[in-house]
């Protein structure tokens, strides 16, 4: 199964909220942040049911953040290696994210097996396809974006994880977000 969302990177800033949605381009879940020192995003269902809690951890010397799934937490953390690499690592899990982190590949691994892979949709140079087509018809969904490449792919190998592999996406994308703010600062 797969799930697409815009770049919430530039989004976050705006304090939009960001839809998820699957391959036949139906909202599954939507990301809500919220007014407060640091990020604090919602992860709703598109009933407006909360499914999950994504909260920045201040004062650390890295992006940390901390996700709520179904009463369980578990911090999401940036990590570089010594040279340069960046890496997510996922602790009470034991998942790690690793790849492309700011060209959005990467996978989500635990212990040897990938559980999702995450990757940006290039919908540029002319590659319209049945997606394409399907989020340009949804009204919420700007043409402009789609066509900036702005969209990425979560490609789930294990659909059961869903809300928890979701929820840690979108804490990466956060602290990636967070991480190119104190770079550019």
């Amino acid at each position: 199964m797969k799930l697409y969302f815009i770049d919430q990177r530039k989004l976050f800033s705006f304090m939009k909220m960001v839809e998820v949605w699957d391959e036949q381009g139906n909202v599954r879940y939507r990301v809500k942040s919220e007014c407060a020192v640091g990020y604090h995003l919602h992860l709703l269902t598109h009933y407006d049911e909360e499914v999950a809690s994504i909260r920045q951890k201040l004062l650390t010397m890295t992006p940390k953040f901390i996700v709520k799934v179904n009463g369980k937490e578990m911090t999401v953390s940036l990590k570089h290696t010594l040279k340069g690499t960046e890496y997510c690592a996922v602790t009470d899990l034991n998942w790690k994210a690793e790849g492309f982190m700011k060209c959005r590949t990467y996978q989500i691994i635990s212990k040897d097996q990938q559980i999702a892979h995450v990757q940006m949709v290039e919908f540029c140079n002319g590659k319209k396809d049945t997606l394409y087509e399907t989020l340009k018809k949804i009204s919420h969904v700007s043409e402009s974006a789609l066509r900036q490449g702005n969209c990425c792919e979560i490609d789930f190998s294990d659909d059961q994880n869903e809300v928890e592999i979701l929820a840690v996406v979108m804490a990466i994308e956060a602290a990636l977000g967070v991480d190119s703010n104190y770079s550019s600062a």
